[in-house]
């Protein structure tokens, strides 16, 4: 799995901020695109249909991925459980 978070500097977005916390929270280990010095982020991000930072892309291996913007732990909670099923799939 991997997970990447196109991101403004934490002090410019508190959604940002607190988004990395949570999936430091959570032992998750991400990639981080300051979108404010990355012009192809910026392009790549509105590509996908959004249109403000954060924007959370997760990519699980199995050609599956999920996407979405701002500071969601529903979302993220639901990432995790997706995890655990994956999971218990493969014991």
């Amino acid at each position: 799995m991997n997970i990447t978070v196109y991101s403004l500097p934490s002090n410019q977005c508190p959604q940002c901020k607190y988004t990395k916390r949570k999936l430091d929270q959570l032992g998750f280990q991400y990639e981080v695109v300051e979108v404010s010095d990355d012009p192809a982020a910026v392009k790549l991000i509105k590509d996908m249909g959004f249109s403000s930072a954060p924007v959370v892309v997760v990519e699980f291996g199995d050609d599956a991925s999920w996407s979405w913007q701002g500071y969601s732990p529903s979302r993220i909670e639901q990432m995790v459980e997706r995890l655990e099923e994956v999971s218990a799939l493969a014991s």
